[in-house]
């Protein structure tokens, strides 16, 4: 047993046979990325800036507050209604299948969401 383990015989596939394939959870996550800014687009500007600065431009709540004229706990709060808005707005569109690695698949299920699906995401 030794031997062989040590000696392991096995030839290389031949390139046209090699396709790397994609981890699913990663298309999914790629396809749902495009369909996010129309989605924005349906919050009020009051919470669409904010997350938007949080979530898209990776800046702090400090920083946001001090860009947009509020107080700390005032975007703390705007960014948090924000968040829970739009996960309304994107479970009103779409089915969405989770898994513990995050979005396994997901569905348009509104006319709305359809067509966003259509001309954006796929």
């Amino acid at each position: 047993m030794d031997h062989f383990r040590r000696h392991k015989s096995f030839d290389e596939l031949p390139e046209h046979l090699h396709i790397e394939q994609e981890d699913p959870i990663e298309q999914n996550y790629k396809s749902l990325s495009r369909c996010i800014k129309p989605l924005l687009e349906e919050l009020p500007e009051k919470y669409r800036i904010p997350l938007e600065y949080a979530e898209l431009q990776g800046l702090s709540q400090q920083a946001i507050a001090d860009k947009l004229g509020l107080s700390l706990s005032g975007t703390k709060s705007r960014v948090q209604r924000a968040r829970k808005k739009f996960r309304e707005i994107m479970m009103e569109h779409c089915d969405f299948e989770v898994v513990s690695g995050g979005v396994a698949d997901f569905t348009p299920k509104t006319d709305k969401g359809k067509d966003y699906y259509k001309k954006i995401c796929k």
